[in-house]
């Protein structure tokens, strides 16, 4: 590469370091270039001599050799260094690059370093790919999921409109006829006043459920909130097939937390629980959420015996699935996992209960 005589078994040297893809240069103590091998050329569209015997500023500019500064510092005091970094590119452009700083040591003192750069910009458009991906994945299993509770939302606010329309008809007619008394006309305004929160927490739990939150900050979050809307949009659904759904909190819970993706998990345990107990004779769902230490811990259990072992193994897995095509994706477990973890949390099968149950778990505020 360089046009200086060179030993044979340092031109053997030469000859592997130029056909390794990453870039290596090797540099004096007092930064000025003692090598650099074909990639690290190529990339900075360099000749041998353009580059030997530099100062690395000249060949980095001075604003990325700034930014590198503290690395070089650290190697020259004998400490390997791995970063990433933006470096421009001989096109104009720039890539993602990841660089390991290597010192090389003689008699206890650092008399030069080896810079290894590899070029990750295909990686990381990669990753960007993947996480777009994923969230397009957790997008359509939550409408999915929205979409399968339909009927049931649809008829949970039906009801009490229907109720509210009757009592609203009876009171015109008895002030028409003249046949009220304030006690039942109170009582019937109670009831319609009830009927009327109840579709308006539908409605929160709805917005919160169908929000797309995966931008926003944690936030102070109440549990038993998230719990009570999530159950408003799913409990008609569970009624109509006698599947008894209960939920206990005994104590203030506080956790951070974006509420629609925590209700998107406890959703998707839910729907899991009434797939797997509707044709049970038995037929039952518990909610408990306690504090253990410095967690909150969120128990979701049914009337099941209990998950096999060769299927506890995969479940976790992306588009792993026990139900029969058309009836969910595989993607449920897989994306609650994520979000859990995003949280700082975790989602666990609790293989020693007799009955199916599922532990999420979170540090509490």
């Amino acid at each position: 590469m360089n046009s200086e005589i060179k030993k044979p078994e340092e031109k053997h040297l030469q000859l592997i370091l130029d056909g390794l893809p990453a870039m290596i240069g090797h540099w004096r103590h007092d930064l000025k270039n003692l090598n650099a091998n074909k990639a690290y050329l190529d990339y900075f569209g360099k000749l041998p001599e353009e580059i030997k015997g530099k100062h690395i500023k000249e060949i980095l500019g001075e604003e990325i050799f700034n930014k590198n500064f503290k690395y070089i510092e650290k190697v020259l005091q004998g400490e390997n260094q791995t970063f990433e970094r933006e470096l421009p590119h001989k096109d104009g452009g720039t890539r993602h690059t990841l660089a390991s700083y290597i010192p090389v040591i003689e008699n206890n003192k650092v008399m030069s370093f080896l810079v290894i750069v590899t070029d990750i910009t295909e990686i990381k458009k990669m990753e960007l790919q993947r996480r777009h991906f994923e969230a397009q994945l957790t997008e359509s299993t939550r409408l999915a999921t929205l979409g399968e509770m339909a009927g049931g939302i649809a008829h949970e606010i039906n009801s009490p409109l229907a109720i509210i329309q009757g009592k609203a008809s009876l009171m015109l007619n008895r002030i028409e006829s003249s046949k009220w008394d304030k006690t039942t006309f109170i009582k019937d305004l109670k009831i319609i006043e009830n009927t009327v929160e109840r579709i308006a927490k539908i409605i929160i739990g709805l917005r919160t459920y169908a929000r797309d939150e995966k931008n926003d900050p944690l936030e102070s979050t109440d549990v038993k909130t998230v719990i009570e809307n999530t159950i408003a949009l799913c409990s008609e659904r569970f009624r109509n097939k006698s599947i008894k759904l209960t939920f206990t909190q005994n104590e203030i819970l506080t956790i951070d937390a974006r509420s629609a993706q925590i209700s998107q998990v406890i959703m998707n345990l839910l729907s899991n629980s009434f797939d797997a107990v509707t044709e049970l004779e038995e037929k039952w769902v518990k909610i408990q959420a306690f504090s253990e230490g410095e967690k909150v811990k969120i128990i979701i259990s049914d009337s099941g015996h209990g998950i096999p072992e060769s299927v506890v193994k995969k479940m976790m897995q992306p588009f792993f699935t026990t139900k029969e095509i058309g009836k969910g994706t595989g993607l449920g477990l897989s994306i609650s996992k994520g979000i859990m973890e995003m949280h700082g949390g975790s989602i666990s099968y609790d293989s020693k209960s007799k009955n199916t149950t599922f532990i999420l778990e979170i540090k509490s505020r």
